[in-house]
């Protein structure tokens, strides 16, 4: 009898330790499982964060290309500006200096 139990004992300890076992490794591979998702959710993240930064760069690419448009604008405004106000001063002067000396005839 006491063989027996013994037998018993040992039968309920495997059948114990397989089912641990069983259930470690199926904790194994529900953690594999956790992580390659945790993963796979982490990679989505950063690719969304990257396209989200290349718009950013985008827009900031545009906006500079749109104020060096703009500067360049400036400076031929400005130097045709200076031009206009040059050859206006001459030739006001010229206009002004006719108009004077028929005045005083």
């Amino acid at each position: 009898p006491i063989d027996y139990l013994k037998t018993i004992l040992n039968k309920k300890t495997t059948k114990e330790s397989t089912k641990f076992d069983e259930k470690s490794t199926n904790k194994t591979e529900s953690l594999n499982n956790q992580y390659s998702s945790y993963i796979d959710k982490y990679i989505e993240h950063l690719e969304s964060e990257i396209r989200q930064k290349n718009r950013q760069i985008d827009d900031l690419t545009i906006a500079l290309k749109q104020e060096q448009s703009l500067n360049l604008n400036s400076q031929n405004i400005l130097s045709n500006t200076k031009k206009i106000e040059t050859d206006n001063i001459d030739s006001k002067e010229d206009i002004i200096a006719p108009k004077a000396s028929k005045k005083n005839e």
